[in-house]
């Protein structure tokens, strides 16, 4: 599956960076990659994650845990 993943990456990469810009330098790739980098890893809704981007998915796990762990803590009790 491993596999997968990279041929996703660098077909979504490609799509998004190398197919839409002539870049002229090393340091133009480096901006527009950590630009892309943010955006795929925050904004961009994800398959995966049922349409929802990174950083919503993290805010509801993050909350249903902290939930979880509350209620696990109030069953101890």
């Amino acid at each position: 599956m491993q596999n997968g993943f990279a041929k996703r990456f660098n077909r979504t990469y490609r799509q998004d960076i190398l197919d839409v810009y002539i870049l002229e330098d090393i340091g133009q790739v480096r901006i527009l990659t950590g630009k892309w980098t943010r955006d795929y890893n925050k904004e961009r809704p994800h398959e995966a994650l049922g349409g929802i981007t990174p950083e919503r998915y993290e805010r509801e796990f993050s909350s249903k845990q902290a939930c979880l762990e509350e209620q696990q803590k109030s069953s101890k009790t």
